[in-house]
C-alpha cells in the first residue's frame, strides 16, 4: 500500500534518498487469492513480478522520470561472519520473510506485492482470526521516516472519526517494528478497483448503478481526507479497493499524502492518467487535485477505458485542451511550467517526433474550444440505451465535467458533489 508516486517526485520531496532507489531486484509479486487458507501455501517461487492491488512498485505512466533501477545498492555491506539466519534482509533492504512464519502476533500466509518502499503480505491474527494484510517497510533509514510518516497520516485520518462513521479510508489496524523493520497492519479487502474493472468490465466498464454507489463512497472519502487536512495525491483504481460483497469500497496507499501546508510543487505528482492540469503546470495546489482523480476514476469506472491516456505531461495538456478548451490565461501566467509546454503568446507547443529526422520538435496547437465531447466518450456513437439510463449517464457526464474543470478554483468540492443529481437513486 505504498505510494505510486513516481520516484523523482519522491526525491524531490524528500520522502526517499536517492540510493535507497538502487534495488538490483524486487520480491516476487502473486496476486491475492480470495480467501485465506488453513494450511499455509507452500514457499512462492521466483516469477516476474506482475502488478497487484497492494504492490507500491511504480506503474510506467508514474515512473516518466525514473531512467533506471537495475543498479546494485552498494551501501549494502553483508558481514560474512554474522550467522546466515540471523541475516534477515536482502541486499536491498527487504525482509526475507517465510510463509507460515509469525511477526508479533501475525501469521504470513502469502505475498500480495512489492516496490520501492515494501513488501506485503496477507496474514491473519493468531489472537483473533483476522485477517489482515501487512505492509513491511524496508530496512532503510529514509524508507522509514517515510512509514513513520505514513503512520502519522493514517493515525489522523482514522481518528478524525466518531463512532461508526463510514469514511471508506483503509483502517490501520496496527503497527510495530519487527527485526528492525517497520510493519504496518491493515484491514484487509477483497480486490482494487483496477482488477474489478479487468475482471468485469474490460472495455466496457461497469454498470450505472455500481458507479453511482462507488461514486457517492469516493466523494464521501474525498470529504473525509479533505476535513483531516490531508491530500491523498495518488487516487486512481489501484488504490481504492472494493470489498467481497463488491458493495463497499475504501481508499488506499497513503504513502503519497501529506498535509496541505506540505505541498510541494513538483511535474511529476499524481499517476499521470489522473493527474491534474495544476500539477503538471506548476500551480499550487490543494484539496481539488484529489478530486480532479476521482472525475478521472468515475469515467474509467464506467467504460473500462483512461479519460486522458497521455503519454507524457505535454501530451496530457493536449488532450486536456480538446475535451475542455483552453486554459484561463490567468492560469497559465501564473504557472511555474508555462514555458515547458506553451510559447510566449501562451499558444500550447504540442511535442511531436519529427518523422524525417526523427527528432522531437514542437508546434502550435491552439485549440479556442473543445473537440472532443465526454458525453461521447461515456456512450460511443450508435449505442443504444433506455430513456432512464440516457438521464443518468447525462448526470454522470454532468458531474464528470464539473470534476474536471480546468480552474482548480472552479472544480467541484467533495460536499457539492454528494448534492449531485446523478449520486441520487434511479
Amino acid at each position: 500500500m505504498d505510494s505510486c508516486s513516481s520516484e523523482e517526485d519522491l526525491k524531490k520531496r524528500g520522502k526517499i534518498d536517492k540510493e535507497d532507489l538502487k534495488v538490483k531486484s524486487k520480491p516476487e509479486i502473486k496476486p491475492a487469492t480470495a480467501a485465506i487458507k488453513n494450511e499455509a501455501p507452500p514457499p512462492p517461487k521466483k516469477s516476474a513480478p506482475v502488478l497487484d492491488m497492494f504492490s507500491d512498485s511504480p506503474s510506467d505512466e508514474t515512473s516518466e522520470a525514473l531512467q533506471d533501477t537495475n543498479i546494485v545498492d552498494t551501501n549494502v555491506i553483508v558481514n560474512p561472519s554474522i550467522n546466515l539466519s540471523e541475516n534477515w534482509d536482502d541486499a536491498d533492504g527487504y525482509y526475507k520473510f517465510k510463509v507460515g512464519e509469525i511477526m508479533d502476533k501475525y501469521q504470513i500466509f502469502e505475498p500480495l506485492g512489492s516496490g520501492v518502499f515494501s513488501t506485503v503480505v496477507s496474514a491473519k491474527n493468531t489472537k483473533t482470526n483476522e485477517d489482515v494484510v501487512i505492509k513491511i517497510i524496508r530496512n532503510r533509514p529514509s524508507m522509514n521516516r517515510a512509514g513513520q510518516k505514513e503512520i502519522e497520516i493514517l493515525q489522523k485520518i482514522n481518528n478524525n472519526t466518531s463512532a461508526n462513521q463510514k469514511t471508506h479510508c483503509v483502517q490501520m489496524k496496527d503497527h510495530f517494528s519487527y527485526r528492525n523493520h517497520l510493519c504496518i497492519v491493515f484491514e484487509a479487502m477483497s480486490m482494487s478497483l483496477h482488477q474489478l474493472i479487468k475482471k468485469f468490465g474490460k472495455n466496457v466498464g461497469l454498470s450505472l448503478s455500481a458507479v453511482r454507489v462507488y461514486a457517492k463512497q469516493l466523494f464521501i472519502a474525498l470529504k473525509h481526507i479533505k476535513n483531516s487536512k490531508i491530500l491523498h495525491s495518488d487516487i486512481k483504481p489501484d488504490n481504492i479497493v472494493v470489498n467481497e460483497a463488491k458493495n463497499t469500497i475504501k481508499i488506499i496507499d497513503f504513502g503519497s499524502a501529506g498535509e496541505t501546508h506540505e505541498s510541494e510543487i513538483t511535474p511529476y505528482l499524481v499517476s499521470r492518467f489522473y493527474r491534474a492540469p495544476e500539477i503538471i503546470l506548476g500551480l499550487k495546489y490543494d484539496y481539488a487535485i484529489d478530486v480532479w482523480s476521482v472525475g478521472c476514476c468515475l469515467a474509467e469506472l464506467f467504460t473500462g477505458r483512461f479519460l486522458f491516456p497521455g503519454k507524457t505531461n505535454n501530451d496530457m495538456i493536449r488532450l486536456f485542451l480538446e475535451y475542455k478548451g483552453p486554459f484561463p490565461k490567468k492560469m497559465l501566467k501564473r504557472s511555474q511550467f508555462v514555458s515547458n509546454h506553451f510559447n510566449d503568446n501562451l499558444v500550447f507547443m504540442k511535442q511531436e517526433v519529427d518523422s524525417i529526422e526523427k527528432t522531437m520538435r514542437k508546434v502550435p496547437y491552439d485549440v479556442t474550444k473543445p473537440t472532443k465531447d465526454i458525453l461521447h466518450f461515456l456512450l460511443p456513437k450508435g449505442v443504444q440505451v433506455p430513456d432512464q439510463d440516457m438521464k443518468k449517464i447525462n448526470q454522470l457526464k454532468d458531474l464528470i465535467e464539473k470534476c474536471t474543470v480546468l480552474d482548480p478554483e472552479k472544480r467541484i468540492t467533495p460536499q457539492d458533489a454528494l448534492n449531485h443529481d446523478f449520486l441520487k437513486p434511479f
